[in-house]
């Protein structure tokens, strides 16, 4: 997905429901250069995680061997089975929408290992996700 792309955030499909949308971004790493973008769709006090189509993820994993860092080579192959993610110039890419319920599962798919949501994602303003996301996630703990 070009950085300088922005989806429609009034299509119905992006909305996903009567609560309300926040469009993000994935923060630019250093090494692993890839670009993303979400919707942050809050429904009372939860959220749902849509990455865009046309987003891209790294194509090769990095080491993982916590439990999380399984979990995540679990749900890329998963993706690359079901033909969401593609190889696509040597990356990956979204071929359609794909939603999380959580933001760190959502970044780990992308960035090829375990990774805190929370502090992956910002708005179009560079405001962390953490700081706003939605009450039911505050308690949670912040390890990624």
């Amino acid at each position: 997905m070009r950085a300088n792309a922005q989806p429609n955030p009034r299509r119905s499909s992006a909305r996903g429901g009567s609560g309300a949308a926040r469009l993000l971004r994935l923060i630019p790493g250093t090494r692993r250069k890839v670009t993303a973008q979400c919707y942050m769709l809050v429904e009372g006090d939860s959220a749902r995680y849509r990455v865009l189509k046309g987003s891209e993820a790294v194509a090769q994993e990095g080491l993982h061997l916590s439990k999380s860092g399984q979990t995540i080579i679990r749900r890329r192959q998963q993706l690359l089975d079901q033909g969401v993610l593609t190889p696509v110039h040597g990356h990956l890419a979204f071929a359609q929408d794909c939603e999380f319920s959580n933001p760190s599962v959502a970044a780990g798919v992308i960035l090829g290992r375990s990774a805190n949501g929370y502090i992956c994602w910002a708005d179009m303003e560079g405001r962390l996700l953490d700081e706003f996301r939605p009450k039911k996630q505050r308690g949670r703990a912040k390890a990624g």
